[in-house]
């Protein structure tokens, strides 16, 4: 079969588009075909070995997110390493079989960037200030939404020729920077030197919820008392630790099929 390897840690060029062996049917594991595979942000770290789990050694299948086809001719999504390839041996607990009325593509952003989304907003309250770094990306279209639902203030953050479609999704005011207006929550996936700016943002007993470091940055240092001083706070949150849990992935899949279903969000997979 085909895959995508990593030959050596880095950028576009480390990948080779190569042949290696079919995987073999074993117990407690689904051999998937694969029909679609996600490229998500996490995937330029892993290849980097910049991510939070590092790669063993060169010559890894990098990816982490694919939907494929069973034996059965079942659809299922898959959320295990290794997914830029045609076929890969997937443990049960990390697939996910997909409702007929989600389409592979719907079913894809609803995983991990749409879950993410969802922990990400689960706690929003109506009339709350929400600023969303990378408003443009997967993860936060379906923020904006989930966000705008819940009654919230959206502010967004993204590139200029963007304004118009982060919008159209729900955003309140759109901003290329962080404009230093008080919010109650940041969403925050860059990291980097702006965050001290961030902190200063906060509203009292506000929050901000750290899931990436786009910037590849080392994030200011902060002072403890600048926190206490207005009871603010600081999170982070990762979805990984969530894959080998069946049931509460399968739960939160199921919140977002169904919010995609009743047409609650709109998934853009091609923007």
């Amino acid at each position: 079969m085909k895959a995508i390897i990593a030959n050596g840690f880095g950028g576009p060029e480390v990948l080779q588009y190569v042949d290696v062996d079919d995987p073999s049917e074993t117990p407690g594991y689904k051999l998937l075909k694969n029909s679609l595979i996600s490229i998500n942000y996490a995937d330029t770290h892993q290849t980097e070995n910049s991510y939070m789990v590092k790669a063993l050694q060169p010559g890894f299948i990098p990816g982490t997110e694919s939907v494929g086809i069973d034996k059965n001719g079942d659809r299922f999504l898959s959320v295990y390493p290794g997914a830029y390839a045609e076929k890969m041996l997937v443990p049960n607990a990390f697939c996910f079989e997909i409702p007929e009325h989600i389409s592979n593509e719907q079913a894809a952003a609803c995983s991990i960037q749409g879950i993410t989304a969802y922990k990400l907003t689960e706690n929003i309250k109506s009339g709350q200030v929400i600023l969303i770094y990378g408003a443009s990306s997967g993860v936060g279209t379906i923020a904006i939404q989930l966000a705008k639902i819940k009654g919230a203030k959206i502010i967004a953050i993204t590139s200029e020729e963007k304004t118009e479609y982060v919008k159209s999704l729900g955003a309140d005011l759109v901003f290329t920077k962080n404009p230093n207006i008080k919010c109650d929550l940041i969403l925050d996936m860059i990291g980097g030197s702006g965050f001290l700016d961030n902190i200063n943002s906060l509203n009292p007993k506000g929050k901000i919820i750290i899931y990436g470091s786009a910037s590849r940055e080392s994030t200011t240092l902060v002072d403890p008392q600048i926190l206490m001083s207005q009871n603010k706070t600081i999170e982070g949150f990762w979805l990984q630790p969530y894959f080998g849990n069946h049931q509460e992935y399968q739960k939160c899949l199921n919140i977002m099929f169904d919010l995609v279903k009743n047409n609650s969000i709109k998934i853009i997979s091609n923007f």
